[in-house]
């Protein structure tokens, strides 16, 4: 069975005595972690053959995407517009065919 903690959550202050100059340095931990990792990955991934091609063919790729991106919602807007303006022309072509019986 699964059992729900109904304590409140310790915050850094409760964690840290005071005076501890430590207090705030568990967030700073764990980025720095996360960033030596990051750099471990970095410096196997360089190490393999081909790699530096699949880093280069997937930066491209992610260009491409950004541009792609771009001109999509660049046609999107000319379709809000083509809508905007069909409805402006069909107000006026009724207006116009009211007042013309043929």
């Amino acid at each position: 069975m699964s059992e729900t903690n109904t304590e409140a959550p310790v915050t850094e202050e409760q964690a840290a005595p005071a005076g501890d100059a430590s207090a705030s340095t568990p967030r700073q931990d764990i980025f720095s972690k996360l960033a030596d990792a990051g750099e471990e990955v970095i410096s196997r991934v360089a190490g393999i053959p081909g790699a530096a091609r699949a880093l280069e063919q997937a930066q491209t790729s992610l260009h491409r995407l950004d541009d792609l991106q771009k001109r999509l919602l660049g046609v999107e807007a000319i379709e809000r517009r083509v809508i905007e303006l069909e409805a402006k022309v069909a107000s006026l072509e009724s207006r116009l065919g009211a007042g013309d019986p043929s």
